[in-house]
């Protein structure tokens, strides 16, 4: 399995239409190639840092004068 093909497998949600062994072999590939890895890294701290930049936004929403 290539990155392109662990990518659509893992990222492409329910439409995927995947089965069992190709999501397993997909998750094995993020595991030993670097790449992927850290692209995973990566994307999971995009993810914190938009949810930290979400919870500010509402914060100072909360705060404005009306």
């Amino acid at each position: 399995m290539n990155c392109r093909d662990a990518a659509a497998v893992l990222h492409g949600g329910p439409r995927a239409g995947t089965d069992r062994r190709r999501r397993l072999q997909a998750r094995a590939h993020r595991w030993l190639c670097a790449d992927c890895r850290r692209l995973a890294r990566d994307d999971a701290r995009l993810d914190r840092l938009l949810a930290q930049w979400r919870a500010q936004a509402w914060t100072a929403d909360d705060s404005a004068p009306r």
